[in-house]
């Protein structure tokens, strides 16, 4: 494999519709489309650590059912938050909120960092993802490898880059109720997720 082959494989599991897509999609649409890539960059570097960790370590370690446990309880727990905290915050939202920039917000940077590293998707799709390949011997080779890490990532970017310029477009024709209903909506959905992995536990 090569940096297009990463590329497309990166493209194919970003297809997997998750609540990070949702959390990019309602940072553009509700605070722009260049707060929504500083988001991006966040979410890119946690997929290149666990890429690398995919590689070696997790890849094995997953496997192990005390791990995968401890792991999913905590992340199903962040994702929960995340979205009680998107509820919370659309119905505490006012008029003079539109348009303005959240002081209280984290850097977006961060936050994307913070809600990838908590989604228990990103780990298990590329844990499960690379580990097979790199056991099939599909990817060898130190360069290879490094083209391929560099296709994904890529894909990372590009692909949720477009939604940040997509949501940002959408931004400019909202009100109040819209957004309200967008914050409330999002946190159900992250809500969904966390509640779905958990009822999965087993």
């Amino acid at each position: 494999m090569d940096f297009f082959d990463g590329l497309i494989l990166g493209f194919t599991l970003q297809l997997s519709i998750g609540p990070v897509f949702i959390a990019v999609l309602h940072h553009s649409i509700t605070r722009g489309s260049i707060e929504a890539i500083k988001m991006v960059f966040g979410v890119a570097l946690v997929d290149f650590c666990y890429i690398l960790l995919s590689a070696g370590v997790v890849a094995n370690l997953i496997q192990l059912p005390s791990v995968n446990h401890i792991f999913t309880i905590i992340a199903a727990i962040g994702l929960i938050l995340f979205g009680i905290s998107y509820i919370v915050t659309g119905l505490r939202k006012k008029n003079s909120d539109i348009g303005e920039k959240e002081k209280n917000v984290c850097n977006s940077f961060l936050y994307g960092i913070k809600l990838t590293s908590i989604n228990p998707l990103t780990i298990v799709l590329w844990a499960s993802t690379l580990g097979a390949l790199l056991s099939l011997k599909k990817i060898s080779g130190l360069i290879n490898i490094a083209l391929t890490i560099l296709g994904c990532v890529s894909a990372t970017i590009i692909f949720l880059g477009a939604v940040s310029i997509a949501g940002g477009r959408i931004k400019k024709h909202l009100n109040i109720k819209l957004v309200q209903y967008l914050d409330i909506g999002a946190g159900a959905i992250l809500i969904a997720f966390g509640i779905t992995i958990i009822s999965g536990f087993n």
